[in-house]
């Protein structure tokens, strides 16, 4: 088994470096630990041509690519990735289509692009205002009193341990229903929501070629769409909820929060209900894993290395009222420093260039 994952390894820094072939790169690609050889194959790479453009850890993949381009690029540079990202030609390529099937085949803000993704943007877009941010901190502090006086504290007193991802993610996902949504999540909806869309990804998501073609013969291609329904109905039951809400808080002339999902039940430019309940779903799933992993990961680290930070941070924010914490610097040092140990979203996210990109090398 060692020596298999050895060879899987040499292959993965061959393939980085554009060194090994086609079947090298997709062997490397499909172990478990495959995506890791990304950041080694270009680690190696900058150190073998430290003079040369490839310090700005980009480098040429031999893989397949994503669309009418030749090549495959990985661009580990944040300046370089930013003008990719903000260049209007710039597109997802059609491998985001497939996630449509976890939302019953309908498009959403993650999959699209042009129209459809501009005006579920555009449209939202009110709901981030800094006005709105400040409820959305009082939805957060308001939930996390609640975890800490319901869950953490009498943990503490038994000497009990906890799951601290399990714990995060029911965390995240209160606040983002609250915040975004003026919807409660039980705990039975929040386990079957869990359940539910890591069986549809598993599926969906780099789906095998066989089952895209011959999916009546594939159990788990049956059981990812029910799954995916599943998810359906509770976007549509989220919107429901939203409806009663508030046309009860205009009955009786109440104020009216400007949430996101206001913004998208009042956004006419929808096709239909199942593509406001499209991207309800894709909005829960694009905030509740990376921050709910991210936070786990920094409590871990903590709680592992016991950083100098923490006593200082300790000693502060004994002297200020809670709502200057988050200002202070020790507090930013730790986030910082957790996400650069353990960042949870490393490979990124895909692009066809919409034009050829010219940078410097860092050395010149």
């Amino acid at each position: 088994r060692n020596s298999a994952t050895t060879n899987v390894n040499k292959q993965a820094k061959k393939s980085a470096t554009c060194d090994a072939g086609f079947l090298e790169t997709t062997l490397a690609l499909a172990h478990p630990k495959g995506p890791f050889f990304l950041y080694d194959g270009i680690k190696q790479l900058c150190a073998k041509q430290e003079a040369s453009q490839h310090r700005r850890w980009i480098a040429r993949l031999n893989m397949p690519s994503m669309g009418p381009s030749k090549i495959s690029v990985i661009v580990g540079d944040a300046t370089v990735a930013r003008e990719i990202l903000k260049c209007g030609k710039s597109i997802k390529p059609p491998i985001y289509k497939e996630f449509e099937q976890a939302t019953g085949g309908y498009p959403s803000l993650f999959t699209e692009n042009g129209a459809r993704w501009k005006h579920g943007r555009v449209g939202m877009a009110p709901a981030f205002a800094s006005k709105h941010i400040k409820r959305t901190n009082d939805v957060c502090g308001k939930q996390l009193n609640v975890w800490i006086t319901n869950t953490l504290d009498p943990m503490v007193k038994s000497g009990e341990a906890f799951d601290v991802v399990k714990e995060m993610t029911k965390l995240t996902l209160n606040i983002i229903c609250e915040a975004a949504f003026e919807y409660q999540m039980s705990e039975e909806e929040m386990h079957s929501f869990l359940k539910h869309l890591e069986i549809a990804s598993r599926e969906f998501i780099m789906m095998h070629p066989l089952h895209q073609m011959f999916p009546f013969l594939f159990p788990q291609v049956r059981k990812a769409k029910q799954s995916a329904k599943v998810l359906m109905v509770l976007a549509h039951k989220i919107m429901e909820n939203f409806r009663q809400q508030n046309a009860s808080k205009k009955e009786n002339k109440e104020f009216e929060e400007d949430t996101i999902l206001k913004r998208i039940m009042e956004n006419s430019n929808y096709d239909c209900e199942e593509e406001r309940a499209a991207d309800v779903i894709s909005l829960l799933v694009a905030g509740y894993d990376s921050t709910s992993c991210t936070l786990s990961w920094i409590l871990l680290n903590v709680a592992r290395n016991n950083p100098p930070e923490l006593a200082v941070y300790r000693k502060k924010t004994a002297k200020l009222p809670r709502e200057e914490w988050r200002r202070l610097d020790e507090l930013q040092y730790i986030i910082k420093e957790g996400m650069r140990l353990s960042p949870v979203a490393a490979i990124g996210s895909m692009r066809l260039a919409g034009k050829d990109v010219t940078y410097k090398d860092s050395a010149s």
